[in-house]
This record gives C-alpha cells, sequence and structure tokens, in this order.
C-alpha cells in the first residue's frame, strides 16, 4: 500500500461520508456524554494485525499512530495477540475541515485502505482486512475487553462454543437485521457506532466471481459503495446493563445463528452458479436465497454441504424455464420425497437394518433426494415381470 498513490474517487466519497457521520454522531452526544464519558473518537477495526498489508503500511509511515493499536484479549490468541481483532485509533482531528499535515498523511491511507476493502468486498471470499470504524466514548482497551465476551458463541444447535466472527462485515450483516435492541446493545457494547462496507448478498455473475487484477468489473448491484452503518439503540438503565459473560455467550437465537453461517454457504451458492455461467437475472435474489438457508436450516441440514444441495434443488426446478421461484416443497409429491430424503439421511434405529456400532456415516442431501425420486417414481411406475 503505497502513500503515493492516487486515491479513487469512490474511496473519497466514502471517507467523506464517514467523517460526516461522525460529525453527526459526535454532535449528538456532547449533551450525553458531558458527565459520564469522554469525548467520541474514532477506531480502525483490523481483522489481524499479522499478514496484513493495512498494519504494515501504518508500521511504516505512521509509526505512531500504530503503537497505539489495541488487539482483543481473548484466550484463544493467548501468545499470538498479532492474530487478533485489532483497534487502532484515528487521530483527533481526523473529521474536521482542515486537519493538520500529519493526519492528512493518515487519511490518505484510510481511502487506500478503503479502497482496497471495496474491492476484497466484491470478491467476497477473501480476507478483508480493514473490518470497520467504530465510534466509542471509550478506550480502545474497554472495546476489546468487551469483544472477549463476544470472541466465543454457544451453539443453540449443539451447545458447543465455537468461534465467532463478530468483527467479519459479512457475518455481522446477516445477523444483525434479525436482533432485538437488546441483543444490539449487547453486541456493541460500548459502542455508539459501527461503520462497514455494505456486503453484496444477491446473484453474481461471471465477469465479477473470475475477475483478475486490482479493477473491480462493473456490479450488478447497487451496494457497492455504501456503508453499513450499525447504531446502538437507546435503552432504559436496567435494560443496557452490562451483561455476564455467560449470558453473551448466549447471544443468537437459533434462527440468527443460522442466518450468520449462512453468509459464507449462499456466497458459495451464488459463486456455483457463477461458475455454470447461469444469468444472474436466472439466479436466487438475495431474499430467496435467505429464505432457502432459513428453510434448510429448519429441516435440520446443518452442514454446509448438504445445505448446498438442498438450496441448489430448491432453484433447479424452475431456473431453466420462465418461472423463477423456488421449488414448491409443501406440494404433496415433493413434499413426500423431502420426507423420504430426510429419513434416508436420518434413519431411525427401527428402520435400519444395520446394528448400531457398523452403521455407515449419513448420506449427503443430494444422494438421499435422487433416492427418493427414484423410489416414488417406481412406485408409480412399476415394472412388471415378463411371462416365460
Amino acid at each position: 500500500m503505497d502513500s503515493l498513490l492516487p486515491v479513487p474517487p469512490d474511496a473519497s466519497l466514502l471517507l467523506r461520508s464517514l467523517q460526516k457521520g461522525f460529525a453527526r454522531s459526535r454532535t449528538r452526544a456532547l449533551p450525553a456524554q458531558a458527565s459520564v464519558a469522554g469525548p467520541l473518537s474514532a477506531f480502525l477495526v483490523l481483522d489481524r494485525w499479522r499478514d496484513n498489508p493495512l498494519a504494515e503500511h501504518l508500521q511504516e509511515h505512521h509509526p505512531l499512530l500504530a503503537d497505539e493499536r489495541v488487539d482483543v484479549p481473548d484466550e484463544i490468541y493467548r501468545g499470538r495477540p498479532e492474530a487478533a481483532p485489532a483497534l487502532v485509533p484515528l487521530p483527533e482531528d481526523w473529521a474536521v475541515d482542515a486537519p493538520g499535515a500529519s493526519t492528512q498523511a493518515v487519511l490518505h491511507t484510510v481511502s487506500l485502505a478503503l479502497a482496497a476493502a471495496r474491492l476484497q468486498s466484491e470478491r467476497r471470499m477473501v480476507d478483508q482486512m480493514l473490518c470497520a470504524v467504530v465510534f466509542s466514548p471509550v478506550t480502545p482497551a474497554s472495546i476489546a475487553m468487551h469483544w472477549t465476551r463476544l470472541g466465543f458463541q454457544t451453539s443453540p444447535v449443539d451447545g458447543k462454543d465455537k468461534l465467532f466472527r463478530y468483527q467479519d462485515a459479512r457475518v455481522m450483516q446477516r445477523a444483525w437485521p434479525l436482533l432485538d435492541e437488546e441483543q444490539r446493545v449487547q453486541w456493541l457494547g460500548p459502542v455508539t457506532e459501527w461503520w462497514a462496507l455494505s456486503q453484496p448478498w444477491r446473484p453474481w455473475s461471471f465477469a465479477e466471481a473470475f475477475a483478475t487484477g486490482g479493477e473491480i468489473p462493473a456490479s450488478s448491484g447497487e451496494d457497492a459503495s455504501e456503508w453499513f452503518v450499525a447504531t446502538r439503540p437507546v435503552l432504559s438503565r436496567a435494560a443496557a446493563r452490562e451483561p455476564q459473560r455467560e449470558t453473551m455467550r448466549h447471544l443468537l437465537r437459533l434462527d440468527q445463528w443460522h442466518a450468520t453461517h449462512g453468509a459464507t454457504t449462499g456466497t458459495r451458492l451464488w459463486l456455483s452458479m457463477a461458475s455454470r455461467r447461469i444469468p444472474i437475472q436466472r439466479q436466487p435474489d438475495g431474499e430467496t436465497m435467505t429464505r432457502l438457508l432459513r428453510l434448510g436450516a429448519e429441516l435440520g441440514l446443518i452442514q454446509e454441504s448438504d445445505l448446498s444441495e438442498f438450496v441448489d434443488a430448491s432453484w433447479q426446478a424452475h431456473h431453466y424455464d420462465e418461472r423463477l421461484i423456488p421449488r414448491d416443497w409443501s406440494a404433496p409429491r415433493d413434499a413426500a420425497v423431502l420426507r423420504q430424503a430426510l429419513s434416508l439421511m436420518h434413519p431411525t434405529p427401527a428402520a435400519s437394518s444395520q446394528p448400531d456400532n457398523s452403521r455407515v456415516a449419513s448420506i449427503g442431501f443430494a444422494s438421499a433426494l435422487y433416492e427418493a425420486e427414484q423410489a416414488l417414481s417406481s412406485s408409480h411406475h412399476p415394472k412388471f415381470l415378463r411371462r416365460s
């Protein structure tokens, strides 16, 4: 990341919008924070410090700023703090009309980082090194300590603790619309606003998915350069009280858990359709993809491969003709096929002819669906034996 590189116009617009948003937030916060907290500050949120071009640039060109970085002190990163999400404070005058020369250099770096982040978001499947910019009246250490409560979540599916990538914009933007106000307060904690680039959640064209180099092909959507802003709700003092660590470990309900984990599955499905050169107008839109992923999860298809095969089978039924609607699994025949497929995937002990200790692993959804369809077709069209 070269400080002499020109800044793309869209990155300059993103930075200016961010500065205006911070100025508005600071103005709103002043009366409420005058006696209870410090002035509002802004912090870059990096996915990690190690192997991060933005971190390397900060160390080389803005060493004083890099020295102020705060890593999230989660247990999983003990002994390797550079692998943890990190906060880097922006200069106090970063959003004023005439910042100092050193701050102008920092803003140039931020603009370049936003340009890189936008390219990474359009690539969808790649690492995103600049995750967000957050506003808060507290110290970065206080924010980082709060995030240790988010880093592991107990899965409502199997009760196991699993790493939760709260800093990943793709994860947050699938979950946030489903959260109630109390959950939003728990997620943000001392953060007033969380700004991240809007992540594509829409069909993917072949040209977009397999573009090479540093250019972004013409987008099929209108969200490429917009900000996603998560704002902390204002609740009563009792409702906004800091939750216990154990409560934070169970932040998400089942549907919200599936939504966050469906982000990768949905993107890979669109990538598969793009690789088959299915036109974007014949792919499921974002709303349809969300609905199919939720339905698959409700059916108990928690393995990504099974969920992907379910969505693909649901959409394949009509994406080669004029009806751009998913398969109706409530229709009598399809409902029967689906029931049979699920029973083949998860046979009951009574239905299985094998002893428990010799039972083979469950077959995948696509194979089970094929067997169920074959069985149903055979029952409707039995083969008659020839007379000898």
